[in-house]
Parts: C-alpha cells; structure tokens; sequence
C-alpha cells in the first residue's frame, strides 16, 4: 500500500470519550499519533520508530507540558501501521501496531509491561483502520489490509 494511502486511513482516535478522528502523521522513520493514552482526558503524543519498533509517549500533565517516556518495544522493526482505540470490548485504550514480519497486531496498553498479540488470518498485515462506533467514543470496526497474499 503507498505510504501516503497508509496514513490517510489508518489513525482514528477513538479510545475513551473522546471521539474526534485524528490523523496518524507519518515519516519516514516515524508514526505518530495524539490520543489519550493515560484515560485522564488530556491528549498525549505517541510516536512509533518504524525502524525499531519502539513507542515513546509523551505524556501531558494538567500544565501543558509533555513528559516522555522510556521506549517500549512494540513489536519488531519495519513498522508499516498504527492504530488507537479501546480494542476487543476493553475499556483501556491501546496503540495497535503491525508490519508483515508480525503476521499480526500488537497492542500496546500504558503500563503493561509487553506488548499483547493479536493474530489475523493472512500473511502480515500492512495497514489497519478504525471506524467509530458509539456515542461513547469506542471503535465499532478495525479492517486489516495486506498486499502480501497475491491473486487468488
């Protein structure tokens, strides 16, 4: 998929009660996302080094300052999507990640101490995408797609 399609659809914000969509702002060595990581209804910065697979969050405290974190692993390198939402009926917000070295999502929770597997049917998944779903801000489909699997 070309980059600049990846990043028209990939990025909804839609964890917690906020409900605004907001673009995943890519680079070429970045993915970046504004959501509310920390459920304090402040919007936080999430930025994913594609290289790596590491996530940094810059967390907002009530003055307007963002205080960063240590990096994460997100998962391996040649991150190629990002995603947020409140996944799988959870009401804890994740930051979704995938390249097709995954075969898979992973979700990334604020404090977990790993990232969570998700599997799909398919071969690595390139790009996702979040649709709106309640009032409430919850995401109501997450649509995969690959360029990997060929014709049939």
């Amino acid at each position: 998929m070309k980059p600049l399609i990846s990043s028209l659809i990939l990025g909804l914000l839609v964890g917690g009660s906020v409900a605004s969509a907001q673009w995943v702002q890519e680079t070429a060595g970045e993915l970046s996302v504004a959501a509310d990581w920390t459920s304090d209804g402040l919007a936080d910065m999430l930025v994913v080094d594609r290289a790596t697979g590491l996530v940094r969050a810059g967390i907002q405290d009530s003055g307007g300052k963002f205080i960063w974190s240590e990096p994460q692993a997100a998962g391996p390198g040649n991150i190629t999507a990002i995603g947020f939402g409140a996944f799988f009926g959870s009401s804890s917000p994740a930051l979704a990640v995938t390249t097709p070295a995954l075969n898979r999502l992973n979700l990334v929770r604020y404090g977990a101490a790993s990232a969570e597997p998700w599997f799909v049917g398919g071969i690595g998944p390139r790009a996702m995408a979040l649709t709106l779903g309640g009032p409430d801000g919850s995401f109501g489909d997450l649509f995969i797609a690959t360029s990997d699997n060929g014709a049939p």
